[in-house]
């Protein structure tokens, strides 16, 4: 069964007051108005069933996501999955 990672991603992120901070350029946008980037690209992990799991699910705007494409970017993958984990390690905290 395939995971729907947008609805995923919005399940455990309420975001601040409906919005949702861009990882790259850091503006803010509505739910409506942002995409919901794989750090690790889905075609890169295309075959695993971790693709679509919440640590590497990041929120990104549509022109920052589309600059980025369909690869890992810079060196900031290790942050971007080590800052998801400790998000989501929180987060199971304080439930």
């Amino acid at each position: 069964m395939a995971v729907n990672y947008r609805k995923l991603y919005f399940d455990n992120n309420k975001g601040f007051m409906g919005k949702y901070q861009c990882v790259r350029c850091k503006k803010w946008f509505s739910k409506s108005d942002i995409t919901i980037d794989h750090i690790i690209p889905q075609s890169t992990l295309q075959y695993l069933p971790v693709k679509d799991i919440l640590i590497n699910l990041q929120p990104m705007c549509r022109s920052c996501n589309s600059s980025k494409g369909n690869r890992i970017k810079g060196n900031n993958v290790g942050t971007d999955l080590a800052v998801n984990i400790l998000k989501t390690g929180i987060k199971s905290i304080l439930k």
